[in-house]
């Protein structure tokens, strides 16, 4: 209120005092009121902020946990890629996956290929012996592995391992492994938004680190560092061994140089292993303070950083997705070998329902043998390279197209379709050969039936089809929908 107006004030208060009181008492009411509100208001942002801090920490472990556990099981899934086409172990030094072992050898991880004795060989033909250890002992037994800590493993740091056995006719010959250090899992589990303001972390139930992060070396366990912090109350950390030793997740409060830091935990499903998230308050409360002002660039920002996210996470996904071709792809033809589409098959008929592929079609070029004995067999090649071309246009990416053997093709055909479909795809097949006008193919094509759960009588009702197209005078189709 500015100097004439308190005096115009004054002057109405000499004049009109009943009525000036009224004003003054309201504009006092007003003004607690405002107050009031602005101090509950404020409490309430408090509790929010903590409530929220809280929740959002959650969030981040549940985040980091999916992250490891996703990590960990497409690395399963990649190295069982690997165990499907690699030789078997035989000390020779001229098996097949050698300079893959080379390869994959970073600062990340390495690829560990090792025989049924445990001999371990990787990178620049080095090898080490792990037939004692309890991971290598539950590969050779044929069963997936996560290791424990390694202590002093790759790059002379702990390390844990990934690994899947390799099977040959039912039989394990060998395992195949990924080995990582703490340190790179410990970046895998820090790289959200939120972990600029805090960290993540996991470790076993006895505390000792699974995945780290800078900082953390100095300290032989994760309770190690706990007991260095400031608490309200005492037994904290033992609190937390107990509750950690019953498996339970919760928080826990402790200050750091007077800031106050929270700290989640909880197990992640892999062996005893935790993961905890922890946060610095103060600063993820002057975070949220500029968001409930910039709540409009903030939502730009969020909307930006999302759609940033999602396109990295399409292109790490291509990236992946060509990367799992390059090992499953036939080289002369561009589809998939024989081995890595049945292994895919064979995991789709385990599922409950049989999976989301139940037809099969099979498909052979016709008089090929004559193509090359007549024309050599560069001109063979052309024709299979030509057939590959001419299936994957035909079909669809979820389709499974694979070379099953010399110029014949398997095909899975995906999802519930009717025969209506079949016959079109056929024709379509058939269409593209006949105008091309070099070749022609036979193709036999067979549905699962009813409760059937073995995939090969699947492919061999095809075959029968196949075989029947061909009596019948070759370049042409026969369907077996009988379900």
């Amino acid at each position: 209120m500015e100097l004439s107006d308190r005096h115009y004030e004054r002057k109405k208060k000499y004049k009109y005092p009943a009525k000036s009181r009224r004003i003054w008492i309201i504009i006092s009411i007003l003004l607690i009121s405002c107050c009031a509100l602005d101090m509950f208001y404020y409490k309430k942002i408090q509790d929010g902020l903590l409530e929220q801090t809280y929740s959002d920490l959650e969030k981040e472990s549940n985040v980091a946990r999916s992250n490891l556990e996703s990590r960990l099981q497409a690395k399963q899934e990649w190295l069982e890629m690997i165990a499907a086409f690699c030789d078997v172990p035989d000390g020779s030094g001229n098996e097949n996956w050698w300079n893959k072992t080379k390869q994959f050898c970073t600062e990340d991880y390495r690829l560990e290929i090792g025989d049924t004795e445990g001999n371990l060989y990787y990178g620049d033909h080095q090898s080490g012996y792990v037939g004692d250890k309890p991971y290598y002992q539950e590969l050779i037994a044929g069963k997936r592995s996560i290791s424990g800590i390694q202590s002093m493993g790759y790059e002379e740091q702990d390390s844990i391992v990934v690994g899947v056995p390799i099977l040959r006719d039912g039989k394990v010959q060998g395992a195949v492994c990924a080995e990582y250090t703490v340190n790179s899992l410990g970046k895998l589990i820090n790289s959200s938004e939120m972990s600029q303001y805090g960290a993540n972390l996991a470790f076993t139930a006895e505390g000792i680190m699974v995945a780290s992060y800078p900082g953390m070396e100095k300290f032989g366990t994760v309770y190690e560092m706990l007991e260095t912090m400031e608490y309200k109350k005492q037994g904290e950390v033992g609190r937390l061994k107990k509750s950690i030793a019953s498996g339970e997740s919760g928080y826990l409060v402790y200050h750091n140089g007077g800031r106050m830091r929270l700290f989640y935990y909880q197990p992640v499903g892999i062996r005893d292993w935790y993961i905890a998230s922890l946060v610095v308050t103060d600063s993820y409360e002057k975070i949220f303070n500029e968001l409930r002002s910039m709540s409009i660039i903030i939502l730009l920002a969020t909307t930006v950083l999302i759609m940033a996210a999602a396109v990295l996470t399409a292109y790490a996904l291509k990236v992946r997705r060509k990367e799992i071709e390059t090992v499953k792809k036939d080289a002369l033809t561009g589809v998939f070998t024989r081995e890595a589409a049945l292994q895919v098959i064979q995991r789709e008929f385990a599922k409950k329902g049989g999976g989301s592929y139940r037809v099969c079609m099979f498909l052979d070029i016709d008089h090929f043998k004559e193509i090359n004995d007549t024309y050599g067999h560069d001109a063979g090649d052309r024709v299979l390279i030509e057939t590959g071309a001419i299936l994957k246009k035909c079909l669809r990416n979820t389709d499974i197209v694979s070379r099953y053997g010399g110029d014949e093709f398997c095909i899975w055909v995906y999802g519930d379709v009717d025969s209506t479909v079949l016959v079109n795809i056929a024709n379509r097949i058939l269409g593209e050969y006949r105008q091309a006008g070099s070749v022609s193919v036979s193709i036999g094509i067979a549905a699962a039936k009813q409760g059937d759960t073995d995939y090969q009588t699947v492919i061999k009702r095809a075959d029968q089809a196949l075989y029947k197209a061909k009596r019948q005078g070759r370049n042409q189709f026969v369907l077996d929908y009988s379900k």
